[in-house]
């Protein structure tokens, strides 16, 4: 049994601020791991539909510091295992892209990236570190 059952949506809906479409009818796969959880096999998941939905429950729930933001990740649509992006970068491109938060929830996100990576990871992790991280994920070519 799919988790989404396939719905025709007839009208799409913008964004009055950005242009952007909205995606309410797109389907969400949100794949949690845990803090210290350095086996990224296991962990939770969340099914929502509609971006904006989807970055409203991961700005509650998702990243408050329970959750490496960087392990975890999202799915959507036609997105095949593989492809799939961080939690961190889906919430960044949110807020860069689609203006769902503000600037300063950018600060946030960038410092629990750092507070919940691998205590081994963290030395390494800085804004520009975070910056090409982001970067390779959005070029990265679907496989």
């Amino acid at each position: 049994m799919p988790i989404f059952k396939k719905l025709q949506s007839i009208v799409d809906q913008y964004d009055t601020t950005t242009g952007m479409d909205l995606a309410i009818d797109k389907p969400y796969l949100i794949l949690l791991v845990e803090v210290g959880d350095e086996d990224t096999t296991h962990g939770e998941f969340v099914a929502i539909k509609g971006r904006k939905d989807a970055y409203n429950y991961l700005s509650t729930y998702g990243i408050n510091g329970n959750y490496n933001i960087l392990k975890s990740f999202i799915l959507s649509g036609g997105i095949t295992f593989g492809n799939e992006v961080s939690i961190y970068t889906f919430c960044r491109m949110c807020v860069e892209n689609y203006q769902y938060d503000s600037v300063d929830t950018l600060d946030y996100l960038n410092t629990m990236a750092r507070n919940t990576a691998l205590d081994n990871d963290q030395e390494y992790i800085d804004d520009a570190w975070l910056e090409r991280f982001y970067r390779q994920e959005l070029n990265a070519k679907a496989k």
